[in-house]
């Protein structure tokens, strides 16, 4: 455990390279339903000059390959850290195009959890899930 946990930071440290790395996902939808007419889906497109964008269609003909990479500063701005936000938007990109609307895990329609210690581990989850756009 000793030797993991150095190694782990390691991997997961805070680096100007990570910030423009690209970040790709595959959206089960044809090139033409992502960008039509070669626009950019609209959540990228407010991102502006700060990322550059490939988008091909996926190995195999399986989908669109979406590929994002932060170019602006090295603080977005509203101030998040742009790994987040580039996360973030291609999330609600997949999300806009696969379902038709961006899934949301809060506010819950049947009301609060009883605070079980489960329950407090997944609250804990969501609540850090927003920051790294993923649970």
């Amino acid at each position: 455990m000793a030797i993991v946990r150095p190694i782990y930071g390691a991997l997961r440290q805070n680096s100007a390279e990570d910030i423009g790395r690209w970040r790709t996902l595959t959206i089960d939808r044809p090139i033409e339903e992502i960008s039509p007419g070669g626009e950019m889906p609209a959540a990228l497109a407010a991102l502006g000059s700060n990322i550059e964008i490939d988008i091909h269609s996926a190995p195999g003909n399986w989908g669109t390959e979406v590929a994002v990479r932060w170019v602006g500063p090295k603080k977005a701005a509203d101030g998040d850290d742009p790994r987040v936000v580039v996360r973030r938007v291609l999330r609600e990109v997949k999300q806009l195009a696969e379902v038709g609307e961006v899934l949301q895990g809060q506010p819950r329609s049947e009301g609060k959890r009883p605070a079980t210690p489960t329950g407090r581990m997944v609250d804990r989850a969501e609540k850090n899930s927003d920051k790294g756009a993923v649970l």
